[in-house]
C-alpha cells in the first residue's frame, strides 16, 4: 500500500512540475507568487562545486555554480531577499525568500558566496561541528568515498551492518538505506572498520579532501553578514538516536559553536529527519528556529518547524514549479497525513 501511494504521489508530482513549468512559460509566475506573498520561502543547498569529486559524486547534494547562479536569478526576479533571522522576528518582506546552506562545505565560500553577493543575498550556513576545520569527514561523504574507491568491500561492510542494499546502489541510495536500517553508532563503527581494513587515516583523509570551511572562513563570512546555525556534531539521523545520545550530540555541537560565539541560534535537522520525541529534546536547547524539509509549509509560520525547499532544477520554469506548485502540494499531503493519525 505504501509503495502504491508513493507511485501515485510521484506521478502527481511529475504532472505538477510540468504544469508549473507551463504556468511559468505563460508569464503567470509573478501572479502565483503574489498569491502567497506572506508565506516566506526558505530554500536549502549543500555543496556548490563545478565538478563533483569522490566525496560527493552521487549524493545528490551538489549544484554547479552556473545552476546556482540561475536559481538566484529566478529568486531575484520573483522574490525579495530575506534571512532566517528576519523570518524569526516576523520582519520579512512580501514574497520573501531566504537561502540556507547545510553542512558547511568549502565550496560555499569558493563559489556560492560570490554569486550570492552579486545577486544581493546573504544566507545561513548550518555547520556540522566535527567537520569544521577538516579534521574529520561527515559520514555520508566518507561513505561516498569508500564506495568510489573500495566498492566491493564497502558493499560487504554495509551488508553486515544492514543486509539488503542493491549491489548497484548509488551513494545517495546507500546513505538513505543506512539511515533507515541501521543505527548511527553502527554506521560510524562500519566506517572505522573500513578504515582499518584499507589502512586509511581518518584525519589525513579529511585534511587532504579539504571539503569544509575552517573557523577562520566562518569568521570572515560572519563579517559579511552571513549567519550560522547548528547542524549537529556528527550528522546523525536524529530520529534514530536514543534521548541520551541526542542530548550528548547537541551538547557537543553547542559547546563548540558557543566557543566561537555562535551558540543558541537556529538548528537544522540532518536529512530533515525529525519526530515529536526529538523535537521535544531540541525544545530544551532554546533554538531561535528549527529547520525541516518540505513538511507542512510556512503558513502559518511555526519557528519550531520551518519548512525548507530543495530543488536541483536545471531550468527557471522547473525551479518555479518546485517552489510554488510541488512544494505546497507536498505540504498539503503531509498536513493531511498528520491529521489522519491524531
Amino acid at each position: 500500500m505504501k509503495r502504491f501511494a508513493r507511485v501515485i504521489i510521484s506521478g502527481i508530482t511529475t504532472f505538477l512540475r510540468r504544469g508549473g513549468g507551463l504556468l511559468y512559460a505563460l508569464g503567470l509566475a509573478r501572479i502565483i507568487v503574489r498569491l502567497r506573498r506572506r508565506v516566506p520561502r526558505v530554500v536549502i543547498y549543500h555543496s556548490c562545486s563545478c565538478v563533483e569529486d569522490a566525496f560527493t559524486l552521487g549524493l545528490q547534494s551538489n549544484v554547479t555554480p552556473e545552476q546556482f547562479d540561475m536559481h538566484l536569478g529566478v529568486y531575484r526576479s520573483l522574490y525579495a531577499p530575506t534571512t532566517t533571522t528576519a523570518i524569526e522576528s516576523g520582519q520579512f518582506p512580501d514574497c520573501a525568500v531566504a537561502i540556507t546552506l547545510d553542512d558547511g562545505y568549502r565550496s560555499v565560500i569558493e563559489h556560492a558566496v560570490p554569486i550570492m553577493r552579486r545577486h544581493g543575498f546573504v544566507g545561513t550556513v548550518y555547520l556540522t561541528t566535527s567537520a569544521v576545520g577538516n579534521h574529520a569527514l561527515l559520514w555520508p561523504n566518507e561513505l561516498c568515498w569508500f564506495l568510489s574507491q573500495h566498492r566491493e568491500s564497502t558493499l560487504a561492510a554495509i551488508a553486515q551492518c544492514a543486509p539488503g542494499l542493491s549491489s548497484d546502489a548509488s551513494a545517495f541510495d546507500a546513505v538513505n538505506y543506512l539511515c533507515a536500517n541501521s543505527s548511527h553508532r553502527s554506521i560510524l563503527e562500519m566506517l572505522s572498520s573500513l578504515r582499518s581494513k584499507h589502512g586509511i587515516d581518518a584525519e589525513e583523509l579529511a585534511s587532504d579532501a579539504s571539503l569544509y570551511l575552517t573557523w577562520e572562513e566562518v569568521a570572515s563570512l560572519r563579517e559579511e553578514g552571513f549567519a550560522f546555525g547548528n547542524h549537529t556534531h556528527t550528522h546523525p539521523d536524529c530520529t534514530k538516536l536514543p534521548r541520551d545520545e541526542l542530548v550528548a550530540e547537541m551538547m557537543a555541537s553547542e559547546s563548540i559553536l558557543q566557543g566561537h560565539s555562535l551558540g543558541k541560534s537556529s538548528f537544522a535537522y540532518p536529512f530533515g529527519a525529525n519526530s515529536p520525541a526529538d523535537r521535544r529534546v531540541l525544545g530544551e536547547f532554546g533554538f531561535s528556529s528549527v529547520m525541516v524539509l518540505d513538511e507542512i509549509g510556512n503558513s502559518p509560520i511555526d519557528l519550531r518547524r520551518i519548512s525548507r525547499i530543495g530543488s536541483e532544477a536545471k531550468t527557471a520554469a522547473l525551479l518555479f514549479a518546485d517552489l510554488e506548485i510541488v512544494s505546497p502540494f507536498r505540504s498539503f499531503v503531509r498536513r493531511v497525513l498528520e491529521r489522519s493519525v491524531r
